[in-house]
């Protein structure tokens, strides 16, 4: 069964949730990660992605592309972090440098 969540840890995630990536919160309430994303987006809380990097949408959002797109090329090898969210869903974060880096590979190898 899931932890509850208390007011004093609902009130610790909105105020944090916007400035310490989601994996320290969890760690410091004692909640899953994916517990801790789903409850922030139940409150509406935006939260920031893990060291600076961007998430699925907004990878997409840089590089015109769909975030379909995004997944399989998470899926084909770019570098990309992982988190479980809960119910098999895995939330992505990239770092556009990498990413950017990747595909300029691929075209490389395609060129060739």
């Amino acid at each position: 069964m899931a932890k509850p969540w208390l007011d004093e840890e609902i009130a610790y995630l909105r105020t944090n949730a916007g400035f310490l990536p989601m994996h320290r919160i969890a760690e410091k309430l004692g909640h899953p990660l994916g517990s801790c994303w789903g409850k922030a987006h139940e409150l509406g809380v935006r939260a920031t992605s893990p060291h600076g990097t961007k998430s699925t949408r907004e990878t997409a959002d840089h590089f015109g592309v769909s975030t379909q797109d995004v997944r399989r090329w998470a899926d084909r090898g770019c570098p990309h972090l992982a988190a479980e969210a809960g119910r098999e869903r895995v939330r992505r974060f990239f770092d556009i440098d990498l990413v950017s880096d990747w595909l300029d590979s691929l075209t490389k190898t395609e060129a060739a």
